[in-house]
């Protein structure tokens, strides 16, 4: 996962994440948490 380079840069990559990564199981292969809120 490439490091950003503000917190509104990670933000936004997090956000589209959470639209682009469904499986849970893909969330825990990017060491992300997965949220259930995420939207």
């Amino acid at each position: 996962l490439a490091l950003r380079s503000t917190p509104e840069e990670q933000a936004a990559h997090v956000a589209f994440l959470a639209k682009a990564l469904k499986d849970r199981s893909l969330w825990e292969a990017y060491g992300l948490p997965a949220q259930d809120d995420a939207a």
